[in-house]
This record gives C-alpha cells, structure tokens and sequence, in this order.
C-alpha cells in the first residue's frame, strides 16, 4: 500500500532538462562545498525545479564532496570529468544521449532546457535544443558568458556568487528570528 505522502502525481506536467557545469557556475576551479551549496540553493529557489526535472550535475574529479553536494541538494545526479574540458564533456555526452521519447513523452514532456555554465562548448547543444522547439535558459556568470552560446540561447540569467551568498545569510538570520 501506498503511503499518499510518497506518491507524486506529475499530471502531464511539463519538465527541464538541467545540465550544470558547477566549475564554471561558481567561477572556480576548486569551489568549496560551500560555495556548491550555495549556487545549489540558488539555482533551486531562482528556477523553481520540480521533482520531474531531470538535474545534472558536473566537476572534475578532484571537486567530487562539491559536485556531490550539489547534485544532493538539486536531487540530481553527478558526473565527474577528468582533464580540460572533463566536465564539460561528461556534461555533453549526457545531454546529446537523452532520448527522443523522453523529450517529447505524453505524459511528462520536456519544454526547457537549463544549461548552467557560460562556454561556449555547450552552444552546439543549445542550439541542438533549439531546433527541436525547446526554450533553451543559460545561467552564466558575468563576465564568462560566451556570445555565441548567449545567442544561441532562448535567455540568460546571471548568477552571482556574494550576492546568492548574502542572500542566504539574510535567510538564515530570518529563520533563526522565527
């Protein structure tokens, strides 16, 4: 028997697709856990993601507590790259092997694509989404955003890393008054 707490009834919804290159995200090379969870939360309260949304989360190998903690936190799953570019790639292979039936499901189809880095290695993808019909969301921060992924892209949003960190100090002092 089924405990109705557990049981999610998606009713057709529509859902994302989320690939998140956390190195880039974050702007560094070797982010903290912190700093993971921090655009972890960020990136879950700012794209409002659902139980149904399909969330990737990828590092180099030597960053696996952060990607880790990322991933948790967005109920996603993590991959790990190894070298230049490793994360990147894993991010790619991920996204390019989804298949046509689950984009285009009847009962829970795919309507958005979020991609969560600013190079300009993922711009084939965004536009690969693009073709297919599907708004594709670049979250980049300032400064590492490449043009032509920005073009290829439906829109952007930036993420910034002090301001998501001040936000959620402002949210934990107004839990700990509660």
């Amino acid at each position: 028997m089924w405990h109705t707490k557990y049981m999610i009834n998606f009713n057709h919804a529509p859902r994302r697709l989320v690939y998140v290159d956390l190195e880039n995200l974050t702007g560094s090379c070797s982010p903290t856990e912190t700093e993971s969870r921090t655009a972890a939360n960020w990136l879950k309260l700012h794209l409002g993601l659902q139980p149904q949304d399909h969330v990737v989360v990828a590092g180099d190998m030597h960053n696996a507590l952060a990607v880790g903690s990322a991933s948790k936190i967005l109920n996603g799953t993590m991959r790990l790259g190894f070298g230049q570019d490793g994360a990147d790639l894993s991010l790619l292979r991920e996204a390019y092997a989804t298949p046509r039936t689950v984009l285009e499901s009847r009962y829970s189809p795919v309507n958005e694509v979020v991609i969560g880095s600013g190079d300009g290695i993922f711009t084939p993808l965004a536009e690969h989404f693009r073709a297919l019909g599907l708004t594709v969301i670049v979250v980049s921060i300032r400064g590492s955003l490449s043009l032509k992924l920005a073009t290829a892209s439906t829109s952007v949003i930036y993420f910034d890393q002090s301001e998501a960190t001040a936000e959620h100090d402002r949210n934990a002092a107004l839990l700990l008054k509660a």
